[in-house]
């Protein structure tokens, strides 16, 4: 069965649990929570020590990827594993940033990171593939059935498209806000020596 914890998905995006303006929307076994600057895709794919893809995205940001699993015990916090990442039989080289405080708060795993300007290029792969697996000095890390994501992505495209424009809005609302400001001089009633 594939699902996500929604406490696991609020502590890894820094979003207070009381946060009203996200949304959670599941989709063929993957989930898309959406906040008012990012969107997420995640799911947790059953087997030894569970598997769980996170996927945090905002748009013209740089997007990260993170698989976690708690039988990767050896993995170590913030070193970088050269490793192929295979979309079917496509291999393409990358690095893996390993992510394990030992404090017990999140699983083992690693981030992969990718540039705003590959984000559309990693959304296609994901939607097209079947299969998404991880191999290092060509031992295979996990892979993946990516059996859902078609329409997961889809729906993370519009809450990526929606997101953006709330984003453009606030901007729009911002400059408005200084643009009044700067015109203001204090108390327009006041002597010209007290203003």
């Amino acid at each position: 069965m594939r699902g996500f914890l929604v406490a696991f998905l609020l502590a890894a995006t820094s979003i207070p649990a009381s946060a009203q303006d996200g949304d959670l929307v599941n989709v063929n076994g993957w989930s898309v929570y959406s906040s008012w600057n990012q969107c997420s895709l995640i799911t947790t794919f059953e087997g030894p020590g569970s598997t769980r893809f996170f996927l945090l995205t905002s748009p013209d940001e740089p997007s990260v990827l993170s698989i976690s699993n708690s039988q990767w015990q050896s993995i170590e916090e913030k070193k970088a594993y050269p490793a192929v990442i295979f979309f079917d039989d496509k291999g393409v080289e990358a690095k893996l940033i390993g992510l394990n405080e030992k404090d017990g708060a999140f699983e083992p795993g690693f981030t992969l990171h990718a540039r705003s300007e590959d984000t559309d290029w990693l959304l296609d792969r994901l939607a097209r593939s079947k299969n998404l697996s991880f191999y290092r000095d060509g031992t295979l890390i996990d892979s993946l059935s990516l059996g859902g994501s078609a329409s997961a992505v889809a729906e993370l495209r519009q809450c990526l498209s929606s997101t953006k424009r709330a984003i453009e809005a606030n901007e729009a609302a911002n400059r408005e806000y200084d643009r009044r400001w700067k015109r203001l001089t204090g108390d327009p009633f006041a002597d010209d020596n007290e203003r």
